[in-house]
């Protein structure tokens, strides 16, 4: 089973962060810390996984990231 949590970035800072409460994957918007409402597009938004599903993960992974064969 995956535990996910829908967070919100700045009120982690004075709460739990997804992570302290065994989230696998974390996410949400970033709406708050960048464009302003009715600004138009496109929001900024965050998608957090543990490791050992960051290669099930769809799309690009941003840093360094191996397979199994070390490559």
């Amino acid at each position: 089973m995956v535990f996910t949590i829908i967070a919100d970035l700045l009120g982690q800072t004075i709460l739990k962060t997804s992570g302290s409460m065994g989230a696998d994957i974390a996410l949400g918007s970033a709406q708050r810390m960048g464009i302003p409402f009715g600004y138009g597009g496109p929001h900024p938004g965050y998608f957090a996984s543990t490791d050992k599903l960051k290669r099930k993960l769809p799309g690009r992974i941003i840093g360094i990231s191996k397979d199994v064969h070390g490559n």
